[in-house]
C-alpha cells in the first residue's frame, strides 16, 4: 500500500483525492464507493464488450462481480493525462485467478471535479 501512495504522489493534486477513492473501492470490492466518484452514465466492461450503465445499475453489476470475483489487493500503475481526460492502468489481484487482472478506468475532467467515465477489467486469458 506505501508504494501505491507514493506513485499517487507523483501525480498531479488536483486528481489525487479520486484516485485514491478508486483505489481503495476497488480494493475493498466496495461498488457504492466505485460509483460514487462516477459521472451519471458510465462504461463498463468485465471480462467481456463495454456496455453503458446508469450509475445504479453500474453498482449492481459491480456488487455482482466484486462477489464473484473477491478484490484481494489492488495497485495504480500508470497513467496517461491529456486536458481533460485522465487514463490509469491498474492491476487487480482477486481470490480467484493467480495472476493480476488488468484494468483500465478514464477519468473525466468536469465542473466539479475529476469523475469515472469508463471502467474495464480484462479477463485473465487475455
Amino acid at each position: 500500500m506505501l508504494s501505491v501512495f507514493c506513485v499517487c504522489q507523483a501525480w498531479s493534486q488536483d486528481y489525487v483525492d479520486e484516485l485514491q477513492t478508486i483505489r481503495k473501492a476497488v480494493a475493498e470490492g466496495d461498488a457504492r464507493q466505485l460509483m460514487a466518484v462516477s459521472t451519471e452514465s458510465i462504461e463498463l466492461a468485465l471480462f467481456a464488450a463495454s456496455q453503458q450503465y446508469t450509475r445504479s445499475q453500474a453498482t449492481l453489476v459491480l456488487k455482482q462481480f466484486f462477489k464473484q470475483n473477491t478484490p484481494t489487493s489492488f495497485e495504480l500503475v500508470d497513467s496517461t493525462r491529456s486536458n481533460r481526460s485522465l487514463f490509469v492502468e491498474g492491476r487487480m489481484r482477486t481470490s480467484n485467478y493467480e495472476v493480476p487482472l488488468r484494468t483500465y478506468f478514464r477519468l473525466k475532467k468536469s465542473a466539479d471535479g475529476w469523475k469515472l467515465r469508463e471502467f474495464l477489467i480484462e479477463s485473465p486469458d487475455r
